[in-house]
């Protein structure tokens, strides 16, 4: 347990190592300049080999869920998104701007050749589709204590099937909450002007 604490921190701080994972210039702003910047700022492709490998280890670090029960997943936290989802405002705001800038910059036509991926090889579709999972992963934990004390009964199914749905309307409400209990989604609720994504 006191292990994944560690190698949490360890694993976000490689996401913005100067010469292995991001230039100079990244260091402040994030990946690919942060959203603003995202779509005008060139692509640091000589990286992309480098954040795949090392969005690939934290979201496999993340998936003990997908090992538990249904019952387990209701009763303990997973210690991993437990972990990753206490970090500091700043920390989570870089990840959280660097994983959407990724994202959001990806232009899957490219050379004006649609699926031109499977045909000729594209770095940057492994780190945007790895960068898709673990913003998903990240958005979507919820621990235990901030479930709201809903008892599982027999509807357990039907809350885990809702519960992805409601992650932009639990950003939207936490507003005027101090804590979410996931510090992703209090970034993307202070992204969103403190009213959620976009207004919602």
């Amino acid at each position: 347990k006191e292990l994944a604490g560690p190698l949490v921190e360890a694993g976000l701080g490689l996401l913005f190592k100067e010469g292995l994972t991001v230039t100079s210039a990244e260091l402040s702003a994030g990946w690919g300049g942060g959203i603003a910047r995202a779509a005008a700022t060139p692509a640091q492709r000589q990286y992309d080999g480098q954040r795949a490998a090392i969005l690939r280890l934290l979201l496999t670090a993340g998936s003990e869920t997908l090992f538990v029960t249904p019952d387990d997943y209701k009763r303990s936290p997973n210690r991993w998104l437990a972990a990753f989802t206490a970090r500091g405002a700043e920390q989570a705001d870089a990840v959280l701007h660097s994983l959407a800038a990724v994202v959001f910059s990806y232009d899957p036509v490219g050379m004006g050749i649609p699926y031109s991926s499977s045909v000729v090889g594209d770095s940057r579709e492994a780190v945007v589709d790895l960068a898709v999972q673990l913003l998903i992963v990240l958005l979507d934990y919820q621990l235990p204590s901030h479930h709201g004390g809903r008892s599982g009964g027999g509807a357990g199914g039907v809350e885990a099937a809702v519960a992805t749905e409601r992650v932009l309307d639990t950003v939207a409400v936490a507003a005027k909450a101090a804590d979410t209990g996931n510090c992703f989604r209090d970034a993307l609720r202070r992204l969103g002007g403190g009213g959620g994504l976009l207004g919602v």
